[in-house]
C-alpha cells in the first residue's frame, strides 16, 4: 500500500516564539482545560452566552460536551439547549438533520469556522483512516483565538456525526483529544492532553463489527510518538456508514490578523491511510477546497491522485522593536500588531491595529490620520534605519510608507501638538498634518 501525503500549510511563517518545548509542570485536568475555556481564554462572537466552549463544530452548552470516561455504547440523550455556529449564528436544539437534496457525491456545505480542507467519498464506506503530522509553532499573536487541525471520517446520510482526532490550539497551548460531533447536539471528547511544538502526532479511527457497509463501533486515537501519550474515545456511529474521508483540515474561531495562525506555516498531514469497509487498501482522490474567508492570508490549494497541497506565502518577518519611551520611536523601533506609542500627554497614540491599520487617535476625538492599509495583513511599522518609517506585512512586503529613506539617524515623534513627524537633523521630513490641538 502506497501512503498519501496531504499537505496543510496554514497561516504564514514567523520566527519561532513564544511557547518553550520544555513541558515544564503537567498539563491541567481536562475539567479545568474546559472550565478555563468557557471562562476567559476564547474570544466569543456577540450572543454566545458567556458559559458556551468552542468545538470543532461551533459553540455548545458544557452539559453537551461530552468527556467520555469509558466506551461510549448508545446514544446521548439530546441536548437540551441549541448551539451557534463559529460566527456565532444561532442552531436551534432540535434543527433538522438531514439537508434538502443532500448528494452524498459532494462534501457537505459549508461549515463555519472550516477554513481548509481536503476530502474524498470516493471509495464509500471507510473503517480505518490514519495520518501523521507535527505540531506546529504557536502563533506570534497569542489571544483568545482557537485554531484546531485534525483528519476526519464523516458519515454523508445525516452529516450528523463525525469522528475526529483533534490537535487544537487555544488559552496559550496545544492540546490533543479525540471527538465524536455531533449527534442530538451532543459532542463527546477524550481526555485533552498537552503536546508541544515539534511533537509528532499520529491519529486513527478504526471501526470493528462491520456489516454492509456500517461499523457500528469506533476507536478514536491521538497519540503523541514524541512523548508516549495518547487519548482514546470508544464511541459509536449511530449505524451510519463513515463515507465521507477528511484528509485534513484547519478550523478557527476568532482569526483577525494572519500572525493569529501558526508562526511556521501550519501543518503538514503526511502517511495517510485508508481501508475500506470489505478491507481494501484505498488511496484516496483528494480534492482540495479553501474557503473564502478574511482576512485572506494568502491560501493556495492543489491535489493529485495521490497528494494534496494546500499552501500560503511563507515568510520570515520577525516581531521589531518597541518603544523605550514616550513621543517617539528611534530608528530600528516600531510598533507590532495590538501595540502602541502614546504622546508623552498622553492625549494622543500611533496604534498598529489588529486589523492591518495604522491609526493616529486623540483621546475623546477619535481617529485623526490612518495609513488606510486595513485588510488583515499590515503587521509591524518600523522606523528604519535608512529614514523610512514603513508598514508591512508578514512577507515583509511594504504597504506604505513615508518615502523618507535616505536619511539615516531620522526619528518618528508623536507630539503633543497632534502632529506625527518624521526628523532628520532636528528637521521636519514627513508629517500627518494634524496639528495643532
Amino acid at each position: 500500500m502506497r501512503s498519501i501525503a496531504i499537505a496543510l500549510s496554514i497561516g504564514l511563517a514567523l520566527a519561532a516564539c513564544g511557547l518553550d518545548d520544555d513541558p515544564g509542570d503537567p498539563p491541567p485536568a481536562a475539567d479545568d482545560l474546559l472550565s478555563d475555556l468557557s471562562a476567559v481564554a476564547v474570544d466569543r462572537p456577540d450572543g454566545v452566552p458567556a458559559d458556551f466552549v468552542p468545538t470543532p463544530r461551533g459553540w455548545f452548552h458544557p452539559s453537551c460536551v461530552i468527556e467520555a470516561d469509558s466506551a461510549l455504547t448508545e446514544e446521548p440523550a439530546p441536548c437540551g439547549y441549541p448551539r451557534f455556529s463559529a460566527r456565532g449564528e444561532l442552531i436551534p436544539a432540535q434543527a433538522p438533520a438531514l439537508r434538502d437534496g443532500a448528494d452524498a457525491s459532494v462534501p457537505p456545505p459549508r461549515i463555519d469556522g472550516w477554513i481548509e480542507y481536503s476530502s474524498s467519498s470516493a471509495y464509500g464506506p471507510l473503517r480505518f483512516l490514519a495520518a501523521d503530522w507535527h505540531v506546529p509553532q504557536p502563533p506570534a499573536i497569542q489571544g483568545g483565538q482557537v485554531v484546531y487541525y485534525f483528519p476526519g471520517l464523516e458519515s454523508t446520510r445525516y452529516w450528523d456525526t463525525i469522528l475526529q482526532p483533534v490537535l487544537g490550539w487555544w488559552n496559550g497551548r496545544w492540546t490533543m483529544a479525540s471527538w465524536n460531533c455531533c449527534r442530538n447536539g451532543n459532542i463527546i471528547h477524550s481526555a485533552e492532553v498537552q503536546v508541544y511544538p515539534g511533537d509528532l502526532l499520529h491519529g486513527f479511527m478504526s471501526g470493528t463489527g462491520c456489516s454492509g457497509g456500517i461499523c457500528p463501533n469506533w476507536q478514536v486515537v491521538t497519540m503523541d510518538y514524541s512523548r508516549g501519550t495518547s487519548t482514546t474515545l470508544n464511541t459509536i456511529s449511530y449505524n451510519e456508514p463513515m463515507d465521507w474521508a477528511v484528509g485534513g483540515a484547519l478550523e478557527a474561531y476568532g482569526i483577525d490578523h494572519c500572525a493569529q495562525l501558526p508562526s511556521n506555516g501550519g501543518v503538514y498531514f503526511e502517511n495517510i491511510r485508508a481501508h475500506t469497509v470489505g478491507g481494501a487498501d484505498v488511496n484516496e482522490p483528494w480534492e482540495s477546497t479553501v474557503v473564502g474567508v478574511w482576512p485572506n492570508c494568502e491560501w493556495h490549494s492543489g491535489h493529485g491522485t495521490q497528494t494534496v497541497s494546500t499552501l500560503n506565502v511563507a515568510t520570515t518577518m520577525n516581531r521589531v522593536a518597541g518603544p523605550t519611551q514616550c513621543g517617539v520611536l528611534w530608528p530600528g523601533q516600531g510598533l507590532n500588531v495590538n501595540q502602541a506609542v502614546y504622546s508623552c500627554d498622553g492625549r494622543f497614540s500611533l496604534w498598529m491595529q489588529i486589523d492591518g491599520n495604522l491609526v493616529l487617535y486623540q483621546n475623546g476625538v477619535g481617529a485623526l490620520w490612518a495609513s488606510n492599509t486595513s485588510a488583515g495583513k499590515g503587521y509591524a511599522a518600523v522606523m528604519q534605519g535608512d529614514g523610512n518609517f514603513v508598514l508591512y506585512d508578514l512577507a515583509r512586503r511594504a504597504l506604505w510608507h513615508t518615502w523618507t529613506f535616505n536619511n539615516p539617524g531620522s526619528y518618528l515623534a508623536v507630539q503633543n501638538d497632534g502632529n506625527l513627524v518624521v526628523y532628520s537633523g532636528g528637521r521636519p521630513i514627513w508629517a500627518s498634518n494634524t496639528c495643532c490641538r
